[in-house]
């Protein structure tokens, strides 16, 4: 009986003792880390909010003030032995990386279309994210055009301002594009969303209007439309180019 009590407290030791080495993996990787991505000479803020739930499981979320992207879901988070790694089923990839030594820093790389370099920092508690630069020069790395910034303040809507709709016809599947328009101090600004595979909105880092041709370009998903605007303002007649290829892309605003 004795032998057999004994025993029992051994095993619930060991238990406890799991348990708390578990606790502790969480702290080292709970809280907010904010990070870097540079792509194609831009750079765009990543902000992880990493969670811990009562069961030992983590999760997280990402913010991107350049993207105008807050909350962005993952999956598979998992921080063990010093390495932390969070799939991003948003942008297809996975973001592996090791924690440093004073548990200040993050350093690994996001693996998708491309192998990204990031490394995250600990963000102190009731920090104010960085965000993209208003007003002149740059935003996040991208030079000021005529384009606009997603930081720039609303103005008076343009007559092209609203939500435009069209579909792509890709191996033979339909995908429907959505791109919103939207008139700042700073001049014209566009998201592109494709409701059929994610719902976020990504931010234009150029977005131009001349001679009656609307052209926004997407750094990060390498992508470009350019398109004629009807004198009716009722459709935009162009074509989207990604990866060395091209599709025609008609737009209907959306009432």
């Amino acid at each position: 009986m004795i032998r057999r009590t004994v025993s029992r407290w051994m095993l619930m030791s060991v238990l406890l003792l799991a348990m708390v080495q578990l606790g502790h993996g969480q702290a080292q990787a709970v809280g907010d880390w904010q990070g870097v991505a540079t792509i194609e000479g831009a750079d765009y803020h990543i902000i992880v909010h990493i969670t811990a739930a009562k069961d030992g499981s983590l999760a997280a979320t990402l913010d991107s003030p350049e993207l105008s992207a807050t909350g962005i879901t993952t999956s598979g988070v998992t921080f063990k032995d010093g390495k932390f790694t969070m799939n991003v089923e948003a942008y297809h990839g996975v973001y592996t990386g090791t924690l440093s030594g004073d548990g200040t820093k993050i350093t690994g790389a996001f693996e998708g279309d491309h192998e990204i370099p990031i490394e995250f920092a600990r963000m102190a508690a009731g920090a104010t994210p960085a965000a993209a630069t208003t007003g002149g020069a740059t935003r996040a790395g991208v030079p000021a055009t005529t384009g606009t910034t997603a930081a720039s303040t609303p103005a008076t809507p343009s007559d092209i301002d609203g939500t435009w709709a069209g579909t792509l016809d890709v191996n033979g599947q339909t995908l429907h594009i959505l791109i919103k328009v939207t008139n700042t101090s700073g001049g014209l600004t566009a998201q592109v969303q494709s409701p059929d595979q994610s719902p976020m909105w990504l931010s234009a880092s150029t977005v131009t209007r001349e001679n009656g041709t609307l052209t926004a370009s997407f750094t990060v998903m390498q992508a470009q439309f350019s398109g004629r605007i009807a004198a009716d303002l009722g459709t935009i007649d162009g074509t989207i180019s990604q990866g060395g290829g091209s599709m025609p892309l008609v737009l209907k605003r959306q009432q």
